[in-house]
């Protein structure tokens, strides 16, 4: 019994988020797509070009998880059984050291599958952002991802060696308030280490963002222009929530972050 505990875990977390995906889903306020004639704007030489590439992305997106997942399983079937006796002689540092250092094995395991990807987007004219610039922002990542997993590992140990076998419980509901805190906290504290935001003054780009969020039933609290051009020429855009609501435009693309929908 004690071998399916974890597998049985692992179900139930994943019928829980499954079940908690379709009680939270929208149930009304939906706007219909409205239906569009895709070869009316490109030619078929340019359609066949899109599939291949989102075709082949795709694969290589499944080739990444399926890397990470097989690093994860020879961690689990062969752990380093002498770094990890030395990170047990002080476990609480142990144990942040350790969910640092998966984090940062996982980021290098895919390394080479997420520059290959975007070398194709480089080739399409999707990616525009320079190898080095690209290369600061994964360093930039990576550090915030380890942070994260370092705190952690630190508080599973701590909830582990305070509640024993029920460690999970409180272990639950400190996930849930991390969630909770991060969708405040990340467009204010994280974003700005990536982008540069600019407030928009009132005009027509601003009243257009606005008035799309009216009719979506997002209440909109200020507009921002984000310098998101030196990345990529892909139309894009995010609704978020935080302390002040924004939205923010580009060159090419247009962002928008809010207070939480009515």
């Amino acid at each position: 019994m004690g071998r399916l505990r974890l597998p049985l875990a692992i179900l139930v977390a994943v019928a829980a988020a499954g079940a908690a995906t379709f009680l939270l889903r929208p149930r009304s306020g939906l706007i219909e797509p409205v239906p569009v004639d895709v070869e009316a704007y490109f030619t078929s030489l340019q359609l066949d070009r899109a599939e291949d590439f989102r075709s082949v992305q795709r694969l290589l997106g499944i080739g990444g998880i399926v890397v990470s997942t097989g690093a994860l399983a020879l961690l689990a079937w062969r752990p380093p059984r002498q770094l990890l006796e030395r990170l047990g002689r002080r476990p609480l540092l142990g144990a942040a050291a350790a969910g640092a250092g998966i984090s940062l094995l996982l980021v290098a395991v895919s390394l080479p599958i997420s520059a290959w990807q975007r070398s194709r987007a480089i080739d399409v004219g999707l990616a525009t952002q320079s190898w080095p610039d690209w290369a600061v922002d994964v360093l930039k990542s990576s550090a915030i991802d380890a942070v994260f997993a370092a705190a952690g590992g630190l508080l599973a140990l701590v909830l582990i060696r305070r509640f024993r076998r029920s460690w999970w419980i409180p272990a639950s509901g400190l996930i849930v308030a991390f969630g909770v805190i991060t969708i405040w906290l990340w467009p204010v504290v994280i974003d700005p280490l990536f982008n540069d935001f600019e407030k928009l003054p009132d005009g027509p780009v601003r009243r257009d963002v606005v008035e799309l969020a009216d009719r979506a039933g997002v209440d909109v609290g200020e507009v921002y222009r984000v310098d998101a051009s030196r990345r990529t020429t892909a139309a894009n855009a995010y609704v978020g929530a935080s302390g002040t609501a924004s939205a923010s435009c580009s060159t090419t693309t247009c962002w928008t972050t809010s207070r939480a929908p009515r």
